[in-house]
């Protein structure tokens, strides 16, 4: 009985969703999830235990009058989903209206798969015998006292009254060790633990596990620390995590914000700790296992990780000068202007003064020159990175900084030969020119006398960065304006 129920929990999904509708609340929120964990444990360096743990829970989350209120349960039959339906209504009841209580709005149902969710049981054992057996081996001086390793699998169902469905299926091998100093002089019980969602390694080399096992090994003799005292605290890197923790849950909070008990209430946009100190979140780094890929609240998250200089994106005078200005330095009208594309992919590899003084009609009225060289054509494939597409000679290029251009764009990756130096680069960047690449201009090729716009991300201090570039085209507006 125990595991049908648990093979089923779409339909589970479904009936909460109904009993949530039949209780007429506004809006609301549900998780239902199914976890199987393979565990066996050691004790005195035998196994000593292996079993399997089946685990579900649903949690709920509605809002009625604007008022949130909050239940969950482990169980799953009819009743036990009626109640906490009940009991969330009842909860959002009594809650306080507030006007910011919001769900996610409606996105697209997608099913993520995050680390080992089949366990292989042969081999996880196995890694864990040679974990046993290095370490009798590599530290002889330490008793184990306890190994627990488990492999835990995760399924779950989030969906929201706006119509959003995700389904994420998660698995990793857990290792836990509880370990000390065996001889004459005896030390205090360590722990160590190991995530991981890959077999390939020993255990013994992943975490902190082996510098963990050599320290214990060292601490034959401490010394506690008496009174109160202020001076210089030298954390090592493993209590970092820990002491940083403590500060951002104390202090940071949700709970500490609105209870109104963080010290730094009034610090809001500015600096509370050393610049050298960069917290940042990433789900979907490769290094974290099974990481978030939607929030509690039903937003997707995605990690993007680029250089400043991927893709579509603007050079600042900083990314040549020391003293340039960065992108985050200039004004927002210098990232908008009148732009002209000039069709130079017949005009062989060097744009020169001359063509451009013959295109004088369609640049003497821009803000913005970009070259369409026909290279966006290439994206993709590795004639795109070949060094043959047209650029402005020096001459050009010091022409259109007497036109006073905001700057300078191609569709190719530069506008300066990959194989030379950054001659173009640096007379448009000493005249405060911004540089665009890797523009997409097939759609406005030879279009003269356009709204454009090329808009960055903002990062602070940054040397360049990826953009979002369109164009407004007039008669396209006009037509737009006559159908409404």
């Amino acid at each position: 009985m125990e595991k049908s129920i648990q093979e089923d929990i779409r339909e589970i999904a479904h009936k909460t969703g109904e009993r949530l509708r039949e209780a007429k609340a506004d809006k609301a929120q549900y998780t239902v999830t199914e976890t199987q964990t393979h565990e066996f444990n050691v004790d005195g360096g035998e196994f000593s235990l292996f079993r399997t743990l089946f685990g579900h829970s649903l949690s709920i989350t509605a809002y009625k009058d604007r008022k949130k209120g909050s239940a969950s349960t482990n169980q799953f039959d009819d009743s036990a989903i009626e109640a906490a339906v009940r009991d969330c209504l009842k909860s959002a009841e009594s809650g306080v209206a507030d006007e910011a209580y919001d769900i996610a709005p409606a996105q697209e149902s997608e099913t993520f798969r995050e680390g080992a969710y089949e366990p292989d049981i042969d081999l996880f054992f196995e890694r864990t015998r040679e974990l046993m057996q290095d370490i009798r081996e590599r530290h002889p001086k330490i008793l184990m006292e306890q190994m627990i390793v488990s492999h835990d699998q995760t399924h779950k169902i989030y969906r929201n009254t706006n119509g959003t469905e995700f389904e994420a299926f998660q698995g990793a091998y857990a290792v836990s060790l509880m370990f000390s100093h065996e001889g004459d002089a005896a030390t205090s019980f360590f722990g160590s633990d190991i995530y991981t969602d890959r077999l390939d390694r020993p255990f013994i080399e992943l975490g902190s596990l082996e510098k963990d096992l050599a320290d214990t090994e060292a601490q034959l003799s401490t010394v506690p620390v008496e009174g109160k005292f202020q001076g210089v605290i030298l954390l090592t890197p493993g209590s970092l995590p820990d002491f940083l923790g403590n500060i951002i849950g104390n202090f940071a909070s949700d709970g500490c914000i609105l209870d109104r008990t963080s010290i730094w209430l009034d610090k809001l946009g500015q600096s509370v700790a050393d610049s050298r100190i960069t917290l940042s979140l990433c789900p979907g780094d490769r290094r974290i296992v099974c990481g978030e890929r939607f929030t509690r609240d039903g937003f997707r998250e995605t990690l993007l990780t680029f250089s400043s200089h991927t893709g579509t994106h603007m050079d600042a005078p900083a990314h040549l000068f020391q003293d340039g200005r960065t992108l985050d330095q200039m004004p927002m009208s210098q990232f908008s202007g009148r732009a002209t594309v000039l069709d130079v992919s017949q005009e062989g590899p060097v744009i020169t003064e001359e063509f451009l003084r013959s295109n004088y009609e369609a640049i003497h009225c821009a803000d913005y020159i970009l070259f369409y060289t026909g290279w966006e054509d290439r994206w993709g494939t590795e004639r795109f990175l070949e060094d043959a597409f047209p650029v402005p000679d020096e001459d050009a290029a010091r022409y259109l900084v007497s036109r006073g251009l905001k700057g300078v764009g191609t569709d190719a990756l530069s506008v300066d030969r990959l194989s030379g130096p950054p001659a173009v680069h640096t007379i448009l960047m000493k005249a405060d020119a911004v540089i665009l690449e890797s523009l997409c201009l097939e759609k406005v090729r030879g279009r003269k006398d356009f709204l454009f716009f090329a808009l960055p991300m903002k990062f602070q201090d940054t040397d360049g960065a990826p953009v979002r570039a369109f164009a407004e085209l007039r008669e396209a507006f006009e037509g737009e304006r006559r159908r409404r």
